[in-house]
C-alpha cells in the first residue's frame, strides 16, 4: 500500500522508496530527488518509472536518478549509476511522486481582471468563473462555472467551455479543435499540439502524446496515450492508434485504419493492422472472396467423393 504523500522540492532515495513501498536495491540512499519526468526525458536528480517493457531500452540509457521497476525485472545489465527501486506497480508508484513534485494546485479568485476584453453577449456567471488580465474572449462563447481563463488566453466565436476548465496564460482556442474534441493533460510531461494541426469533431488525443505541424486528425478518430505523430501527419475518420508508438512525417492513414505498430516510413497506409497502401488494399479485398471460395472447396469435394466412389466399385 502506498503511503500518504506530502508536497516537497528535494527528498533522498531512501525516503522515496519508503513512500512509494518499495525496495531500494541499488544508489546511495541519501541522494537528493529534486523532480519527476519521463524516461526519455529525464536528467539528474529526476525520478522516472518502467511502466511498459517497450521502455527496457530507455531504460540502460536514461539520465534519471532513480526508476521505479516492477518487481520481476532483471536488473544484472542496468548502468550501476542508475538507482532502482522495486515496486508491484511502477505506474501506480509513480502517480504518488507526481502528487509530491506537481506544482500546487492555484486558488479559484472569481472576477473578471479589468484589462480583459469579454464580448457584450458572453454567456457566463462572474461570480463562477475567473478571467485573468488581457484575456479576449470573443461573441458567441459560451463559459461553464468553475472555469479559469489565465492571462493573455485567446478564445475565439462561438466557443463553448464546459464546467471546471483550465485554459492556461496565452493558449488560444479557435478553429484548430473541433467539436466535443478530448485531448488529455499530460500525467507528467506534456501533450502538445504542433503548429498548424486541425483536430476534427469527437477525436480523442490520449496523454502525453506529441502531435507535429500540420497535421490533420479527421472525426472519431482515438490516439492512445504516448503516441508521437511527425509533422503532416493525415488520419482519417475512425483512425485507431495504439499507445507508445512513433509516427514518421507524411504518413497518411485511410479511414478506419488500425495503426498496431509504429510507422518509420512515409506514405499511405490502410487496413487492420495498417499496411501499405496496395498491400492493405488487397487484404480488405480477400474476405470478398470467401463465398465464391468456399463454393469451389464444395464443387472440389463433390468430385473428389465422386472419384473416391467409383474407384471402391471398381
Amino acid at each position: 500500500m502506498l503511503k500518504p504523500v506530502f508536497m516537497s522540492s528535494s527528498i533522498s532515495l531512501q525516503k522515496l522508496a519508503e513512500l512509494v513501498g518499495g525496495e531500494l536495491i541499488t544508489g546511495p540512499g541519501e541522494e537528493a530527488i529534486t523532480g519527476i519526468d519521463s524516461i526519455i526525458d529525464a536528467g539528474p536528480g529526476d525520478a522516472t518509472f518502467l511502466g511498459n517493457v517497450r521502455y527496457l531500452s530507455a531504460l540502460k540509457t536514461t539520465r534519471a536518478s532513480v526508476a521505479l521497476v516492477p518487481e520481476d525485472l532483471d536488473v544484472s545489465d542496468v548502468p550501476p549509476k542508475l538507482a532502482l527501486i522495486r515496486v508491484k506497480n511502477p505506474t501506480l508508484a509513480f502517480s504518488s511522486l507526481i502528487r509530491v513534485f506537481g506544482p500546487p494546485a492555484s486558488d479559484f479568485v472569481p472576477g473578471v481582471h479589468a484589462t480583459a476584453s469579454v464580448a457584450s453577449d458572453v454567456v457566463f456567471d462572474p461570480q463562477k468563473v475567473s478571467i485573468g488580465p488581457h484575456a479576449v474572449i470573443e461573441e458567441g462563447v459560451k463559459i461553464g462555472d468553475g472555469t479559469t481563463i489565465h492571462a493573455g488566453v485567446s478564445i475565439g466565436r462561438g466557443v463553448k467551455l464546459g464546467m471546471n476548465c483550465v485554459i492556461h496564460s496565452n493558449a488560444v482556442i479557435k478553429e484548430r479543435i473541433g467539436s466535443c474534441a478530448t485531448i488529455d493533460r499530460a500525467r507528467f510531461g506534456r501533450t502538445w499540439i504542433g503548429e498548424g494541426t486541425k483536430i476534427d469533431n469527437l477525436v480523442q488525443i490520449g496523454h502525453n502524446c506529441i502531435l507535429g505541424k500540420h497535421c490533420i486528425i479527421v472525426s472519431q478518430t482515438g490516439i492512445s496515450g504516448s503516441t508521437r505523430l511527425g509533422d503532416y501527419v493525415t488520419m482519417g475518420g475512425q483512425v485507431g492508434v495504439a499507445g507508445h508508438l512513433e509516427i514518421c512525417d507524411q504518413a497518411m492513414f485511410f479511414a478506419k485504419s488500425g495503426v498496431t505498430k509504429s510507422i518509420h516510413q512515409p506514405g499511405a497506409y490502410t487496413g487492420f493492422p495498417a499496411r501499405p497502401l496496395m498491400e492493405g488494399r488487397k487484404m480488405l479485398s480477400l474476405p470478398a472472396k470467401i463465398p465464391d471460395l468456399l463454393d469451389r472447396v464444395r464443387e472440389l469435394e463433390k468430385k473428389i467423393a465422386a472419384l473416391e466412389g467409383g474407384g471402391q466399385e471398381d
